[in-house]
């Protein structure tokens, strides 16, 4: 049978980050008014051994790492192209707080790096986040069309994902995974530019007593003793005064028509679609409410979550939009505030702006 091709776009709608673990350390980066440019090693050092060759041989004879940044901050040139691979924007602030921390010498200065394709140095949105944050929706969906009730580690249980998606196979008692609905379905990577990048601080809030929740997530008495350790930046994809959009493709390649999995999903195929958005919609909204009635206890965030709902009420009328959340989860080592959770599993707050929201628009025509 012939894939099924819907484009779509998404919007963003407040920053962003998706990282594969990998971090920038300070020799491989340098800050120059005000951007930041990720350096060719080899180049660049070709290029310190042909313009300053005494200089450089000399501080790095001193095995002194903070002389070594110096001095590569100082003879940086962007104008010789071929010894950095891209550049994006910094604030003022931001570039001055992470030189400042470079030159103290008591900080390694890591950068939390945004995934990137490794030939070209781009970074991009995996496919694979997506089809993950709308899996995710479609199960909980599901789970409450049947009434199940079960919490987070239930719910990742392969089991019970493929009861849920009709591909458990009853008799051999076990999944039948190549009749999973989700096989069936491909979102392509989305690459995007390195200049809707920043870098923004990383940094733990305890707030005063004034503005601490009435109504803590958990219990005080299991309040961490120690914060954790944390990088002190990471980076981070930026929405924009302009919209930035992003357009892809969703494939539905159904090989086998009377897939249990695909039936239920989309049963008259991209007819369904709606119902499939919906599904994606209602999920969202319910998260998101539920982290906007705990975020109405942080005056600093009160405004952005705000200006959040307004997108949720625009959709809510439209049978081919939803909201999705991409790229927030990014350990329990990066909550902003602590107040929120004494054990956070994931980031959902950077400088008071929450993480990782997108408006999706299919073309359902």
């Amino acid at each position: 049978m012939k894939p099924i091709k819907i484009p779509y776009a998404l919007t963003i709608l407040t920053p962003f980050h998706i990282g594969r673990g990998e971090e920038l350390d300070p020799f491989s980066i340098v800050i120059h008014n005000n951007y930041l440019y990720r350096l060719n090693q080899l180049e660049f050092i070709h290029y310190l051994l042909q313009e300053k060759e005494k200089e450089f041989q000399e501080v790095m004879y001193t095995g002194d790492i903070v002389a070594i940044q110096q001095f590569f901050q100082q003879n940086f040139n962007p104008e010789i192209k071929n010894t950095w691979f891209y550049y994006y924007p910094l604030t003022p602030d931001t570039a001055t707080d992470y030189i400042n921390k470079i030159n103290s010498g008591v900080n390694q200065g890591l950068i939390n790096e945004f995934i990137r394709n490794t030939a070209l140095y781009q970074p991009y949105i995996p496919g694979s986040s997506i089809k993950g944050s709308i899996r995710t929706a479609i199960l909980s969906s599901l789970q409450d069309s049947k009434n199940i009730k079960l919490n987070q580690e239930q719910s990742n249980d392969p089991e019970v994902q493929a009861i849920l998606l009709n591909y458990w196979n009853y008799e051999r008692k076990m999944a039948d995974i190549p009749s999973d609905p989700f096989k069936f379905i491909k979102f392509a990577d989305i690459p995007f530019k390195n200049e809707w990048l920043t870098l923004l601080k990383v940094e733990i809030k305890n707030l005063p007593t004034e503005e601490k929740p009435k109504k803590p997530q958990i219990p005080l008495d299991k309040k961490s003793k120690t914060e954790p350790a944390i990088p002190l930046f990471m980076e981070l994809g930026l929405s924009a005064r302009e919209p930035r959009i992003l357009h892809s493709e969703l494939t539905i390649n159904i090989t086998d028509k009377s897939n249990p999995g695909i039936k239920k999903l989309l049963p008259e195929n991209e007819k369904s679609m709606p119902d499939f958005i919906r599904m994606i919609k209602n999920y969202y909204k319910t998260q998101f409410y539920k982290e906007k009635t705990v975020i109405e206890n942080f005056p600093p965030l009160k405004d952005a979550y705000k200006n959040l709902d307004k997108y949720f009420q625009y959709v809510e009328g439209k049978e081919n939009e939803c909201i999705i959340r991409l790229g927030f989860g990014s350990g329990k080592n990066y909550c902003t505030y602590a107040m929120l959770n004494y054990s956070p599993k994931s980031r959902k707050v950077v400088q008071n702006l929450p993480l990782g929201w997108f408006k999706m628009t299919f073309d359902l025509q």
